[in-house]
């Protein structure tokens, strides 16, 4: 299903990201890598080639559209073309009652988890349109369907981000971009084992 297909993955460096930028390409998939971390997605990308795959590592800032941008240009100059995306990359947040949080992180988290996919789909949808169509899954989580106490910030972009998915699917469905969003809960990665690491650090303020 995925042999030959160009597939951008954001927050590839570790994690969910990485592990789904070896299965596509264990599918057949050419992937292009990205993440702030730009020697870990090189990385990843160097371990798929040598596997015997076909992958490019890149760094990726998602809150800026300039970089998101190129990174979609990268994956059409370096393939040819974008058929599939899944956007990774986000935050978490610090535990505090909703009237606690801090302006300036909830900002952030703001402009990585919401803005960063916001990005990143606006320019993989442009380079499909080229090209007659193709494919977008934003991770997204169970935590943006319910309320979460303590993490105000996280859940409200999460939602966001379903919302944005819903609205892109029914928008592009006739072009034949699909857009969709997985929601998963708790899984294993660096991001959690650091998360409980603080966790039994400092309990009443992380999540």
């Amino acid at each position: 299903m995925l042999q030959d297909k160009v597939i951008l993955v954001t927050g590839g460096a570790s994690g969910i990201g990485e592990a789904a930028a070896h299965i596509f390409a264990e599918q057949g998939a050419k992937v292009v890598v990205t993440d702030m971390n730009s020697a870990g997605a090189e990385t990843v990308a160097g371990a798929i080639v040598a596997k015997g795959g076909q992958a490019t590592g890149t760094k990726l800032d998602v809150t800026s559209e300039a970089e998101t941008a190129a990174s979609v240009k990268r994956a059409v100059d370096h393939f040819g073309r974008l058929d599939g995306a899944f956007n990774n990359a986000g935050i978490g947040c610090v535990r505090a009652d909703t009237h606690a949080h801090d302006l300036d992180a909830f900002r952030y988290l703001v402009e990585v988890d919401v803005f960063g996919v916001w990005f990143s789909v606006k320019h993989q949808i442009m380079a499909m349109l080229e090209t007659g169509g193709g494919s977008i899954v934003i991770n997204a989580s169970n935590s943006g369907k319910r309320g979460v106490p303590g993490m105000a910030p996280y859940a409200t972009a999460k939602a966001g981000v379903l919302n944005m998915m819903r609205t892109a699917c029914v928008e592009y469905a006739t072009r034949n971009i699909r857009v969709n969003a997985v929601c998963p809960g708790p899984i294993w990665t660096p991001a959690m084992e650091s998360r409980l690491t603080q966790m039994k650090a400092d309990p009443a303020h992380y999540v």
